[in-house]
């Protein structure tokens, strides 16, 4: 979520990530809490388009190393109804991801 006073919110979630046997996230086995941690990542704080690059300040995440950091991302594209860009690097370390956020009115 990117609203109109510079603040955003961004919650990422690997699709497929398995269910916890015990049902309840604080019980979880060592396995399921590394799946989990390794198939997602939120993070909140405020942004600042300039140009065809936008700059994330980050005042919080579920990965630590990152508050209190900015993040620059590059070749940013915006429309009328999206604003995308391609994470070259990803925290975990993978391939580079598109990243689409939509509009929603």
């Amino acid at each position: 979520m990117l609203d109109r006073t510079g603040h955003f919110s961004a919650i990422f979630i690997r699709a497929n990530l398995p269910l916890y046997a015990s049902n309840s996230r604080v019980q979880g086995t060592t396995d399921e809490y590394r799946d989990t941690v390794n198939g997602s990542v939120a993070v909140f704080g405020t942004y600042k388009l300039d140009g065809d690059s936008i700059r994330f300040h980050i005042d919080g995440s579920t990965f630590p190393n990152w508050t209190g950091t900015d993040q620059t991302r590059y070749n940013v594209t915006v429309s009328n109804t999206k604003l995308e860009y391609t994470q070259m690097h990803p925290s975990d370390g993978g391939s580079p991801v598109v990243v689409v956020w939509q509009r929603v009115n």
